[in-house]
């Protein structure tokens, strides 16, 4: 009801049907259906109207309440006269009036004023005089003027078309006072046309052209109203935008502000965290130390003794020591890589792949591998970050080889869109699909039972890779093979030679 009132007739339209699904009193179906009904009237779909208002009405037969079906009856009287059903109007209309001493005096005195108005549709001039007569007295005993006025153009109209020229003449004269007196300028609009057009047919062309003048300074006057009263109205709507506007961007500020503050408050959390990292890392480095030379001492001196059982509990101290001092080692480099990059140099990478492999030798011929790079580039970067890159990357792939294959290992890039798109690709054991999600997590090994590690490398990888400005992914198939790609932006690195 509200929705409708504020001329919202689609958000109506919704509640009335959303109202409609709930069980309840036949009396509130009634309601809604009469809602309806009124709106599809408005929005010229009278058919649809008459139809909500049959429904209403036969859900308001047990309502005590008359006045409600008083008013679904005027309003069926209103969709047929809409409709130019005069005889069904009028029928609905007569309907609606037996109701009188349950209805308010207000809604009897516009059933009088339609009922006038059917009956003139069917030229039954004596009833619609007589309606319009009820409808003029009753508005006097209200002071209702602007019924009052309507009731009188009614009147006049009427007995223009019965030719009493003079006694239309008078009613319209009455119902200008009226209308001018309560400022219904559109009801004395109308007025004017037809006292001129009386003028004219009675051959009083000079009287008749005043009227027209005045009726068409009224109406260029009323134009001016509305189109200023339109005009303030946009302008008042524009106000209204602008400020609901200024009112978003306050709040997208405020949430600006608010992210801004909870991303300096992550950064430094960010920042505490690798602080932490690094130096938990660092100082348990030392008593590290000190548990493996104990151990390696105790070897030493007593190893021969003790024999069996005790050396491979020393063996497992050592060997265990020695794991979690790489995971340290490289704990502490994972830490470090968020600090900002002030060692940028142009690098030739086709050396610095070389000098990876060099580092490699001893573990490249025991694997019995076969590395060799081509179409490598020389980029603007910070060296020890593509070489540890490189360092992880080859380790991995010698560490994961096929025992049943010559192990080779190819280094390559090339330009793709505006990246670089490195690949190194192996013929190694491959990567089962379901645990390719995973490998750039912290501290996830592929076979921690078979072959050493830390967990921490292909996480570095990405960091520097991520650091770059780029992004780095695996195609793998197990027992085919895995190849890294990484792509990072030419832009970001400046190359001097093109591929």
């Amino acid at each position: 009801v509200c929705y409708h009132r504020l001329g919202l007739l689609g958000q109506a339209v919704q509640h009335f049907n959303e109202a409609g699904k709930f069980d309840g009193e036949s009396a509130l179906y009634a309601r809604i259906q009469n809602g309806l009904g009124q709106i599809r009237l408005e929005q010229n779909e009278t058919l649809n109207a008459i139809s909500h208002f049959q429904n209403a009405l036969s859900y308001s037969e047990e309502n005590p309440f008359q006045e409600e079906r008083a008013k679904i009856f005027f309003n069926l009287g209103n969709a047929y006269l809409k409709e130019k059903d005069n005889s069904s109007a009028i029928e609905f209309f007569s309907k609606a009036a037996n109701f009188f001493q349950e209805i308010e005096m207000d809604l009897e005195i516009e059933i009088h004023l339609k009922l006038g108005k059917c009956y003139q549709g069917i030229n039954d001039y004596p009833h619609a005089i007589r309606n319009y007569r009820m409808a003029m007295l009753k508005a006097e005993q209200e002071g209702l003027g602007q019924k009052e006025a309507c009731a009188l153009v009614g009147l006049a109209e009427t007995y223009k078309k019965l030719g009493h020229e003079s006694l239309a003449e008078k009613f319209y004269l009455d119902a200008k006072h009226y209308a001018e007196a309560i400022g219904e300028m559109e009801l004395v609009m109308k007025v004017l046309f037809a006292l001129h057009e009386i003028k004219q047919q009675a051959g009083k062309t000079e009287e008749a052209l005043c009227l027209l003048n005045e009726y068409c300074e009224l109406k260029e006057c009323l134009f001016k109203e509305k189109m200023r009263k339109n005009i303030s109205g946009f302008e008042q709507q524009k106000e209204r935008e602008l400020e609901l506007l200024k009112q978003k961007n306050r709040e997208i500020t405020q949430k600006n502000k608010e992210l801004e503050y909870s991303k300096q408050q992550l950064k430094r959390k960010n920042k505490e965290l690798e602080q932490y990292a690094y130096i938990v890392a660092h100082d348990l480095k030392e008593p590290l130390r000190s548990i493996g030379s104990f151990a390696d001492l105790i070897y030493k001196r007593y190893g021969e003794k003790v024999g069996g059982e005790c050396i491979e509990f020393i063996q497992f101290i050592r060997s265990n020591a020695k794991h979690m001092d790489e995971q340290l080692s490289d704990l502490i480099v994972y830490s470090q890589l968020e600090k900002p990059n002030k060692n940028s140099s142009n690098i030739e990478l086709d050396n610095l792949a070389q000098t990876v492999i060099s580092e490699f030798n001893q573990e490249i011929e025991a694997a019995e591998a076969t590395v060799f790079f081509e179409n490598l580039p020389d980029i603007q970067v910070d060296e020890y970050l593509f070489k540890l890159l490189y360092q992880h990357l080859l380790s991995n792939a010698i560490k994961f080889r096929h025992p049943d294959k010559n192990c080779v290992i190819k280094f390559d890039c090339r330009k793709q869109g505006g990246d670089y798109l490195f690949t190194i690709e192996d013929n190694g054991i491959g990567i089962r699909t379901d645990f390719q999600s995973r490998i750039f997590n912290l501290f996830t090994r592929l076979d921690k039972k078979n072959t050493s590690g830390t967990g921490i490398g292909l996480p570095i990888c990405q960091k520097i890779v991520k650091k770059l400005g780029g992004d780095i992914w695996i195609e793998s198939e197990l027992d085919h093979g895995t190849t890294f790609f990484f792509s990072i932006p030419v832009e970001n690195v400046s190359c001097e030679n093109d591929l």
